[in-house]
């Protein structure tokens, strides 16, 4: 009997350090497990942190491109804008010269026109008085003609008649109508 209780007592330890291996067992295969949890859900986390950055990232990405974008549609827009007001100073310069010169051009054709009217207003005045002077110098008598013909001037002169047919002579001979001029005595 004894040794039966020595052999259930062995038993009984056994039993007891099977229990223990056991539950060491099943506690360690929970730790394993918590462990593995925790690794997994720590992973699970690590993604879902570096998405989280990813996105971020992302979204500042996109934000700095439209930016860039907007600010070199802006500088594209003014510079257009520019070009658009430098064409139409230039355009606007350009018919403004072109009025300039045709305004100058036609001042100039006026002044070159009325140059020539007053030139041809000038010969024809020129050549009435020659020919004033021309018709005047075959009418009028010198101071020795009149001299000369003092007497017949006065008898021209008081006789009505005789003008008259000196003026019938005349116009029968082509000339145009005289002037009677009176003698300056």
């Amino acid at each position: 009997a004894k040794a039966l209780a020595e052999r259930m007592a062995r038993s009984e330890m056994m039993c007891k350090q099977m229990t223990k291996a056991g539950a060491f067992n099943l506690r360690e295969e929970r730790k394993k497990l918590d462990r593995k949890i925790l690794k997994e859900a720590k992973a699970k986390e690590m993604r879902e942190v570096e998405l989280d950055r990813r996105k971020r990232e992302m979204t500042q990405m996109k934000k700095k491109n439209i930016m860039e974008t907007n600010k070199k549609m802006t500088e594209e827009k003014k510079r257009r804008e520019r070009e658009e007001e430098e064409a139409e100073a230039k355009e606007f310069a350009s018919q403004c010269r072109r009025e300039k010169e045709a305004l100058l051009a036609e001042e100039e054709a006026q002044r070159l026109k009325k140059a020539e009217t007053q030139k041809e207003c000038s010969n024809v005045l020129k050549k009435q008085i020659e020919e004033l002077k021309r018709q005047q110098a075959m009418y009028d008598m010198t101071s020795v003609e009149r001299s000369i013909n003092k007497d017949l001037m006065s008898k021209l002169e008081s006789d009505v008649s005789l003008q008259k047919q000196i003026v019938d002579k005349l116009f029968s001979s082509g000339q145009s109508e005289p002037t009677l001029v009176e003698q300056e005595v």
